[in-house]
């Protein structure tokens, strides 16, 4: 958990509900996050698998992927593009 002290940019987790693997570890670094005042992001799609953004597999999901990639896409839009003039 200390490697959590370096973080020094927002961080956005996408991930599958039913890919436990990821997602039951989550809580503790969503705690450490919040503790360590880091902005992030998380979001965790329910009833969907790992590789659930993958088109050409029998994983894909296309309602939660394409709400991961719009939020994804404003998540850099937020934290990424340069401010206008």
């Amino acid at each position: 958990m200390e490697a959590l002290a370096t973080i020094q940019t927002p961080v956005l987790a996408i991930y599958a509900e039913t890919d436990r693997a990821l997602t039951l570890r989550m809580a503790p670094i969503i705690t450490e996050m919040i503790t360590r005042q880091k902005a992030f992001g998380i979001n965790i799609y329910q009833g969907v698998g790992h590789a659930f953004h993958n088109d050409t597999g029998a994983a894909y999901n296309a309602e939660s992927a394409c709400d991961a990639w719009s939020r994804t896409v404003g998540f850099f839009n937020k934290h990424l593009r340069a401010p206008r003039a």
